[in-house]
């Protein structure tokens, strides 16, 4: 085990040095042919690997051209994705405790939440609220110790568990109310469907992640009860679940449920991601599934995602060994 977690640390550091590579003299990710909206992942990449310096450089950086004084990214108000965006700024510098950033950040994210509890992902005037945003943001409300933010994010997503109509599929859309958006409420009703290959894995697993993370920050066996629920859907789905393109967050979720229930299933699915990275890792460090209209954003969002999960999983199957560990029969 511990020679293939060396070379997921490899895999990792070459994604993070393609990274720094990238990085311009003053410390950003801006201007000239860079995509104004390609940072947001690199500084929780940069911080998990102990690159500190260019870490600190790029917040400086975002404190700098960035932050507006309501709180908000001035790169990041675009039509889609921006309360994603700035949930993981706002995690990268709260682990590096840059709370200069961090604090206004998260005020800012926490005033997008609707009367149900969830974040919509693109803004304001977004009448459904996500899995995804409101997953990320709840996990920011954790960092940033806005608790009961983040126990209304989870009561959220509970709920969205709770009212699927069939087990074969997640709908992951929300009125700001709280009604699941099915096809009986929109034509549109996005959702994961177990039937099918290539899905959008990441909806279900990235509120796996922070429902195991309320876990560990209250002790309250609600949220993994929940949690579970999210893994035995997880179960369900096809084989590429784990070994996708979209399959980090399920990665990372595997590995987190592994260590905290020594489940071996989480174990084995993990190292599948982790080993399908490896294969599909590209000589420059990073990862592309084809779309090269945008060869610097593809690259640089992969190689920092994919970075911080390798990280994760890493630290998360080191973690499940010793609770497996534990669990197993004494000795004689």
């Amino acid at each position: 085990m511990l020679q293939r977690f060396e070379k997921y640390l490899d895999a990792a550091l070459r994604a993070v040095d393609y990274v720094v590579g990238k990085q311009r003299a003053d410390g950003g990710y801006a201007g000239e042919d860079y995509p104004v909206d390609c940072y947001h992942k690199i500084p929780y990449s940069l911080g998990i690997a102990g690159r500190l310096r260019e870490a600190h450089r790029l917040l400086d950086w975002i404190k700098e051209h960035d932050l507006r004084p309501d709180g908000g990214l001035r790169h990041y108000q675009m039509p889609s994705g921006q309360q994603y965006a700035d949930t993981w700024i706002c995690i990268g510098a709260h682990r590096l405790g840059r709370f200069d950033v961090t604090y206004p950040l998260s005020r800012f994210i926490m005033t997008f939440q609707a009367p149900c509890g969830g974040f919509p992902a693109a803004g304001r005037n977004d009448p459904w609220v996500r899995s995804l945003t409101t997953a990320w943001a709840g996990q920011t409300a954790l960092y940033a110790g806005h608790l009961d933010h983040a126990r209304q994010a989870a009561t959220c997503l509970m709920k969205m568990i709770d009212d699927q109509p069939d087990e074969g599929r997640f709908y992951f859309h929300m009125t700001r109310d709280g009604q699941l958006v099915t096809p009986e409420i929109s034509q549109r009703a996005p959702h994961v469907d177990t039937m099918q290959r290539a899905q959008v894995y990441w909806e279900v697993s990235i509120a796996m992640i922070f429902l195991l993370k309320i876990y560990e920050a209250t002790g309250e066996d609600l949220y993994m009860q929940y949690a579970q629920r999210l893994w035995q859907f997880k179960l369900r789905c096809q084989d590429d679940s784990s070994a996708h393109g979209n399959s980090g967050k399920d990665g990372y979720a595997s590995a987190l449920y592994y260590a905290l229930t020594g489940d071996v299933r989480g174990k084995e699915e993990a190292l599948k991601f982790c080993d399908f990275l490896l294969e599909t890792q590209l000589g420059n460090g990073a990862w592309s599934w084809g779309d090269t209209n945008d060869p610097v954003r593809i690259y640089l969002n992969w190689a920092a995602e994919y970075s911080v999960w390798l990280y994760e999983i890493t630290g998360s199957l080191a973690a499940g060994l010793r609770t497996w560990e534990k669990q197993q029969p004494a000795a004689g």
